[in-house]
């Protein structure tokens, strides 16, 4: 069965996102459930809000209706020239405050007996002048409007009613004071007698056409207006006239209650993200970031390369396990191996062109490095081969340069050819990085000078490094700080390796390198550039991450310049480091022995000079070895008897 390659975190993420979103999936779904009873109750509302004010109205008109029709039945009213009608007119005024004329009309309309109140004068002739359509409307010019109300008696003559509408618009007034409501009174007409009169722009036409027809007694609805948000209206018909009552929520509580409603989703949304998060950052930190460690510390003392991270935690632990494994296996033989007359101690890592072992002198009583590189895979070849890396190991032996590692010896024994070098006791500048980046300009400008030197001597004799980074810089116990594997490209092409190959580190590469346009002295500077802003900023120029990644920004990134970073740096220090990044060799510093100059010249004028602390070269390299020890007691199984 294949394994998951993603990352554990991922997967732990992944459980405790869905154990903290299933409960606010829940909480969302309750939220819809209270929204549909929050629309149900605001419908309820719109209708009971409607059916007040239309029956409030119905009712002021069934007043009115009794008052015309009591005074129709009066047996006054046979006799319309007579005082006692006149009388009965006049009753109807004082009985209703807010009827402002009585009066008997013809078929013509024209008055036949009349009782108005004094100063009403100019409003009851208007209001008996406009046509008539219904027994019951809202009548009025621009000064005004009023109510008639027209109750028929014998031969073609009427009562009519002329009242003010003062009563009609205070039950309107009172309506919309219920809540979250907006009330209008409209005719059949769909005109609004009162209200809101922009109801009827913003309601739909099917809810209106309901409310004009005599078949409905009633009814509400849920509609969505021109912004797209949802609304509720109601209506309910008037008893007694052509009019009906129409509710609907205000457009600000409509806004209010989805907003309400989009921030409790919002909330509870994030709530659910906020916790899962917690649970991941803690996850992480009790979980992943230990297995982590565990790797990074299997890797290191297993002399291999940490993963990257991503991808999946547990097969990154079983592989560093069995290098482990195969680490503990090879220190159980490995004291016993020699390579000539050089006892082989341990091992310290892998070379550009070979393993790289730890090894002992008996002759000369003095610690070396052994660097061994494979003639197996050469075939017929390995004799040509081994006359290659003897005539580069005497090129370098020749080079006695105090910043560079002495090459002391070169044999060959069986399939592996092997460089004696010196072994300088301490530790590499990325180890040093890794503790103390970024450096003071005290220290940064005397390890790039240093490096600078050695660069110097090499080129002065056609030596070419090939792989300069701070891997390959080394600060001895002894205050020393000395470039390692000097040759690397030679010895790596002499080994064998394809002319395709690309040689060097990533990140460390000169472009003109990486378009397979050669090794040259200006690569080696360009390498050199990319240690002085890792040393000077903090990070490197062309960054971490994936190897193809890092490749194609140093082909087509400009590096963000020094002093942004570090604003205190001198300006000449960003210049020189600057100046080696430059893409195009031509434009580089001419020769190693030029950036020597101008690096000792702004030592000097500085005044920072510098000596490496050798305590602190000892703890990183005590501590690491250190760290090795214990973790191969702690971890690794007893050996089989």
């Amino acid at each position: 069965m294949a394994r998951s390659r993603r990352s554990l975190l991922f997967w732990v993420a992944l459980a405790l996102t869905l154990a903290a979103v299933f409960p606010a999936a829940i909480g969302l779904l309750q939220l819809r459930s209270n929204r549909d009873a929050l629309l149900d109750q605001v419908q309820r509302m719109q209708i009971l809000s409607a059916s007040t004010a239309a029956d409030q109205a119905a009712l002021y008109l069934r007043s009115l209706d009794r008052a015309a029709r009591s005074a129709a039945r009066n047996p006054a009213m046979s006799d319309l020239g007579s005082a006692a009608a006149h009388e009965l007119l006049r009753a109807i005024l004082q009985e209703h405050p807010d009827v402002l004329a009585a009066a008997v009309l013809d078929s013509e309309r024209s008055s036949i007996v009349a009782a108005q109140r004094l100063d009403s004068k100019a409003a009851v002739e208007t209001a008996l002048s406009l046509p008539f359509s219904t027994p019951v409307e809202i009548v009025g010019d621009g000064d005004g409007s009023w109510l008639r109300h027209e109750t028929e008696l014998a031969e073609g003559t009427s009562l009519v009613l002329v009242a003010v509408t003062d009563d009609l618009e205070e039950i309107l007034r009172r309506a919309n004071q219920l809540g979250e409501v907006e009330t209008a009174l409209v005719d059949g007409g769909s005109r609004v007698l009162f209200g809101e009169a922009r109801l009827l722009a913003e309601l739909p036409e099917n809810l209106l056409a309901q409310a004009g027809s005599e078949r409905f007694s009633g009814g509400a609805g849920r509609y969505e207006n021109a912004e797209g948000i949802d609304v509720i209206a109601a209506f309910h018909p008037v008893e007694g006239a052509s009019w009906f009552v129409v509710s609907r929520q205000p457009r600000a509580a409509a806004d209010l209650a989805r907003r309400k409603m989009q921030i409790a989703t919002l909330t509870a949304t994030l709530a659910a993200l906020a916790i899962a998060a917690a649970l991941s950052l803690f996850g992480y930190r009790l979980l992943i970031l230990p297995i982590r460690r565990l790797i990074v510390a299997q890797a290191s003392v297993a002399g291999v390369e940490a993963p990257a991270e991503g991808g999946s935690e547990i097969e990154q632990l079983e592989s560093t396990f069995a290098q482990l494994l195969l680490v503990e296996q090879e220190r159980e033989t490995i004291g016993e191996v020699f390579l000539g007359r050089y006892r082989v101690v341990g091992k310290l890592g892998r070379g550009g062109s070979g393993m790289v072992f730890r090894g002992f002198d008996p002759v000369l009583q003095r610690p070396v490095a052994l660097k061994a590189v494979p003639l197996w895979e050469a075939g017929d070849a390995a004799e040509e081969l081994v006359g290659k890396l003897q005539a580069e190991a005497v090129h370098l032996a020749r080079l006695s340069h105090p910043n560079i590692v002495a090459v002391y010896d070169f044999a060959r024994k069986g399939d592996t050819a092997y460089i004696a070098m010196e072994k300088v006791e301490g530790a590499s500048l990325d180890t040093y990085l890794a503790h103390s980046d970024p450096l003071p300009v005290r220290e940064g400008l005397a390890i790039s000078l240093a490096i600078a030197e050695a660069l110097s001597a090499a080129h002065s004799v056609d030596l070419i490094h090939g792989d300069v980074k701070p891997g390959n810089v080394l600060l001895g116990r002894d205050g020393s700080m000395k470039v390692a594997d000097f040759g690397t490209a030679q010895l790596t092409r002499a080994a064998g390796a394809p002319p395709e190959q690309l040689i060097g580190t990533g990140g460390y590469i000169a472009p003109e390198v990486l378009l397979r346009q050669g090794t040259t002295r200006s690569s080696d500077l360009f390498s050199l550039g990319v240690i002085m802003y890792e040393m000077f900023s903090g990070r490197r120029p062309f960054g971490a991450g994936a190897h193809a990644e890092v490749l194609r920004r140093t082909l087509d990134e400009e590096p963000e310049p020094l002093s942004n970073l570090r604003a205190a740096l001198p300006d000449e220090l960003s210049e020189i480091t600057m100046t080696l990044l430059d893409k195009e060799p031509r434009m580089r510093p001419n020769s190693a022995v030029a950036v020597v100059e101008s690096l000792a010249t702004l030592v000097a004028k500085l005044g920072q000079e510098w000596k490496l602390d050798i305590e602190a070269v000892l703890d990183l390299a005590e501590t690491h070895e250190a760290n090795i020890t214990q973790f191969l007691t702690q971890y690794l199984p007893d050996p089989p008897n």
